[in-house]
């Protein structure tokens, strides 16, 4: 093998590397194709082409960006919706740790209708001050997933080696309907709760107990998750139990049973 060839399949080989080992981050914008205005607000979804539960969700901000934190390199089936506009799709493949899809145009429509039916879609994410607040419902999960696989669809959030990150610091506390859930453990915490229980997600900073006190911000806080419950699953017990058996008479076992009663 020549000395080229040697150098190029070695290239190869670090590059496959590098990518099995990082995450990617996909942004972009969105504009209006009328006057070349960003458009703030639009949903932009990333479904993985294999698997429709993996779906990320993102609004553009005011400039029209958004931005997908924390992908693997997979192919994906990117969707760009908006009321009044036609919906743009396409399929894009991560294969960098930071894909730029540019600046998206989108062309504004009006479709006559005899008749208008109304239904309510969930919105993904809302801004409240310093609060960012997702909603459980519009991110597609399986049916045996935990809080953790929920928030891990969620942008800027992500659950990896037992950390967990939101908004690029680590989350230091989990709460559930504002009280701690399992301490200082965000891991544990949420992956203790079944996703199907969560109405909606808060990630905002958390100011110290002195602070919250006295009212004089001293600057200390943590990030926290706060999760909120459907009303339905603050009175009920639930839990899960799991097994498995191989070979040279290995096994294993285990289960948790959690138990909510009012508050």
């Amino acid at each position: 093998m020549s000395a080229i060839k040697s150098l190029a399949l070695l290239t190869l080989v670090l590059t496959a590397s590098l990518a099995f080992g990082q995450n990617a981050t996909v942004q972009g914008k969105v504009h209006s194709k009328r006057n070349d205005a960003p458009i703030e607000g639009v949903t932009v979804r990333l479904t993985n082409i294999n698997d429709t539960a993996e779906t990320y969700v993102a609004p553009t901000d005011a400039k029209g960006f958004y931005w997908f934190p924390g992908l693997q390199f997979k192919t994906y089936v990117l969707s760009i919706i908006e009321v009044g506009y036609l919906t743009l799709v396409d399929t894009i493949s991560v294969v960098r740790p930071v894909m730029d899809l540019g600046d998206r145009g989108m062309t504004q429509t009006v479709i006559p209708l005899d008749e208008v039916l109304v239904q309510e879609r969930a919105i993904p994410v809302v801004q409240k001050n310093d609060t960012t607040e997702f909603n459980a419902a519009a991110f597609k999960t399986h049916p045996d997933a935990d809080a953790g696989d929920l928030v891990e669809k969620m942008p800027g959030v992500t659950v990896q080696n037992g950390n967990v990150t939101a908004q690029g610091e680590q989350v230091q506390q989990v709460l559930v309907d504002g009280k701690p859930f399992f301490g200082n453990d965000a891991s544990l915490a949420l992956h203790n709760l079944p996703a199907d229980a969560v109405d909606k997600i808060q990630v905002y900073d958390k100011k110290s107990d002195q602070a919250e006190f006295t009212g004089f911000d001293d600057g200390q806080s943590i990030k926290t998750i706060n999760i909120i419950t459907k009303p339905d699953k603050r009175n009920q017990t639930f839990g899960k139990l799991y097994g498995g058996a191989g070979d040279q008479d290995r096994y294993q076992g285990g289960g948790s049973v959690n138990s909510f009663h009012e508050d």
